[in-house]
């Protein structure tokens, strides 16, 4: 089985940028590119979270020995786990909405169009095959 994909395709413009030296291949199977795909998208916002953490624990802690220093530190973290909350929230907002568009398309518009990358992971695990992927 093979799955067509667009050297143009923004997961694939993505997955460059993240793993702009790493990596000096294309991946041609379907299975090991969603989930570096998964790891590139979440990584950095799990990275932030704990350093938000970090810097609001430290803040916390030491505040009595430097509180002007640990204040501002403890401050970021705040701020940053609510930036990050925030964007989490708008994330789930917008695959909610894409979501919905989605399926208003196939359920009132029967035309035929092409998989993006996680309905064809989907469809790959409901038939247990890693299909090889075509960068046309």
């Amino acid at each position: 089985m093979e799955v067509n994909f667009s050297k143009t395709s923004w997961h694939r413009k993505y997955y460059e940028n993240f793993y702009n030296d790493w990596l000096n291949y294309e991946d041609t199977n379907l299975c090991k590119y969603f989930w570096k795909i998964v790891w590139a998208i979440f990584s950095p916002l799990l990275l932030s979270f704990l350093s938000c953490m970090l810097f609001w624990i430290v803040g916390m802690e030491f505040y009595p020995l430097l509180s002007w220093y640990w204040q501002i530190i403890g401050g970021f973290g705040i701020v940053g786990s609510a930036f990050l909350t925030m964007g989490i929230v708008a994330l789930i907002s917008v695959l909610i909405v894409e979501g919905w568009k989605w399926m208003s398309r196939k359920l009132f518009n029967k035309q035929k169009t092409e998989d993006g990358l996680f309905m064809t992971k989907l469809k790959a695990w409901k038939r247990k095959v890693c299909p090889i992927i075509n960068w046309i």
